[in-house]
């Protein structure tokens, strides 16, 4: 899913068909307005994964990396490491490591496997969210991106409306589901 898929959505729940009309490149005659709206929801689709990495749902890569005497430099990885989760030899050899303030180390290895929360980069139009579908719906980023929107433009009755369906779906995928377990029967 890219910052553009979600801008799309975010545009048609808005009610702002210039913008629509803009990232779908039917509209070729766009004004200041449309790519001011246009770069301004693109800084707040990064608000909201930011956000949304940092506090709820993390965001996690796999990578293989050189091991260099022992030591895995973060500087090597390709993303802002935040926190180590895994270290794996191979596909599914998970082995031990130790946090140092620049590094992690492992015993014995060339080259592993390291997964990883980071955080993320900002994004351009064209680029990767870094959520796929299934983790984190495009609907739910639109709505945390039209809340912020419409906070900007001074809409603070449509921007608490966006928040509440944000946090809705927010709590759909975090908090847990009851179960109910089968009752005792005495016989």
């Amino acid at each position: 899913m890219t910052v553009k898929e979600v801008l799309k959505t975010t545009a048609m729940l808005l009610g702002r068909e210039d913008v629509s009309g803009y990232l779908d490149e039917s509209n070729k005659d766009v004004g200041e307005d449309t790519l001011s709206s246009v770069n301004v929801l693109v800084g707040l689709v990064n608000l909201v994964i930011s956000e949304l990495s940092n506090s709820y749902i993390p965001l996690v890569k796999t990578e293989t990396v050189s091991v260099s005497g022992g030591k895995v430099y973060f500087s090597t990885l390709s993303e802002t490491a935040l926190k180590i989760q895994k270290v794996f030899v191979g596909a599914d050899r998970e082995i031990d490591f130790s946090y140092h303030p620049e590094y992690i180390t492992v015993d014995g290895q060339s080259e592993v496997m390291v997964q990883y929360e980071y955080l993320p980069s900002n994004r351009g139009l064209e680029d990767d969210v870094g959520y796929t579908e299934r983790q984190v719906a495009r609907r739910v980023l639109a709505y945390g991106t039209a809340a912020e929107f419409c906070i900007t433009e001074g809409s603070f009755d449509k921007a608490v409306m966006w928040h509440e369906r944000y946090v809705e779906e927010l709590k759909s995928i975090c908090l847990p589901t009851n179960s109910k377990i089968k009752t005792r029967s005495w016989v």
